[in-house]
């Protein structure tokens, strides 16, 4: 998993506000709170004392998920994301999703990289491919899995089946034969695609999503 610090936007109502218990480590909390049409003001927002260990709370994460179902509404991915970078502590963020599990490693490798392309002075940002497995397979970690797990059919470009064209990067196949050859990061420019492109980018906290 990530082992930098975090900042997480959390969207939550009456029925999703213990979810905060489940959150620690080296991150900070920042949540937007949908009140009622009666209500003119929002709620003091108490955070429960965190009282499952990380190895009980993926053990019963069903279980305990049920628990905090709630009705179903639009999730506001974008102010989320937003939230969460108003309050981070960096001037880089790496902007993805809760569910995006990964590479080992993957913050001390692609820090120094940041650090020399992402200034804050350019338009530069970095692109991070993402993958999605097959129901009931393993998802690999590394770079050898990952070539693997493609070339066996288990792993797919992100959202291959599902508008495809928002999340494609190109030049995959030339990614994997370079990513083969050495273990230095590289990266390489691409055009822009269109407006409705979905990506998981890295950048500087002065440049908008």
């Amino acid at each position: 998993m990530w082992d930098g610090p975090i900042s997480v936007g959390l969207f939550l109502d009456i029925h999703t506000v213990n979810a905060l218990k489940y959150l620690e480590g080296q991150m900070t909390i920042h949540f937007a709170y949908r009140i009622s049409v009666f209500q003119t003001s929002c709620p003091t927002v108490s955070v429960p004392k965190q009282t499952v260990s990380c190895e009980n709370f993926l053990r019963n994460k069903e279980s305990l998920r049920r628990k905090m179902s709630g009705p179903f509404i639009l999730y506001p991915c974008s102010l989320m994301r937003n939230i969460a970078r108003w309050g981070a502590k960096s001037d880089i963020h790496f902007v993805m999703d809760g569910d995006m599990i990964i590479s080992e490693g993957m913050s001390g490798i692609i820090k120094p990289t940041a650090n020399r392309m992402i200034d804050g002075k350019s338009r530069n940002v970095l692109l991070v491919r993402r993958f999605e497995n097959a129901n009931d397979t393993v998802i690999p970690r590394d770079f050898g899995q990952l070539k693997d797990s493609l070339m066996n059919n288990k792993t797919f470009e992100f959202h291959h089946k599902f508008y495809f064209g928002g999340h494609k990067i190109e030049k995959l196949d030339y990614w994997i034969n370079e990513t083969a050859k050495s273990s230095q990061i590289e990266s390489w420019s691409i055009p822009f695609m269109h407006p409705g492109w979905e990506q998981q980018p890295i950048l500087h906290k002065k440049r908008s999503i």
